[in-house]
């Protein structure tokens, strides 16, 4: 594991309490919150990486988020964004139905949409790896001198 070779200090937040208290019990040496994406309880500046993980999909304002990482990531901090990959013969068919699902889904995205939101909110993304149905986003925080 990745804190057997390197000392960092972690924190994780997932809006369900449950699962934040479920991870604090699997992971003592972390901290984890119950709290939405877009009102993260973290100083400006404070990380130097956020990743999210196969979450991207549930979030009900991308917009929110996108503004929320870059005001918690230090400016060179990178974000990481390992989401569910979907064909456009796929997300045509299964979006407009997507929000009934009791899973909470809200929208299953191309590639493109997300560095786009990215690009637009003070990012700058790498290529975007395609592997099966999984897809890794990495964008790091531009400075703000940086266009």
């Amino acid at each position: 594991m990745l804190r057997q070779s390197r000392t960092f200090q972690g924190f994780g937040a997932d809006i369900s309490d449950e699962m934040a208290k479920a991870a604090s019990r699997d992971i003592p040496d972390m901290e984890f919150v119950a709290t939405p994406c877009d009102k993260l309880p973290f100083q400006d500046g404070f990380f130097d990486v956020v990743t999210v993980c196969a979450a991207f999909h549930y979030f009900p304002d991308i917009v929110a988020f996108a503004t929320e990482a870059r005001r918690i990531i230090k400016p060179g901090g990178r974000l990481y964004i390992a989401e569910i990959y979907y064909s456009k013969v796929l997300r045509t068919l299964a979006n407009p139905f997507i929000r009934f699902h009791p899973s909470g889904d809200v929208k299953f995205y191309a590639p493109e949409e997300i560095t786009v939101l990215l690009n637009c909110n003070g990012f700058n993304c790498e290529p975007v790896l395609i592997d099966g149905n999984i897809m890794i986003i990495t964008g790091s925080k531009r400075c703000s001198y940086e266009v």
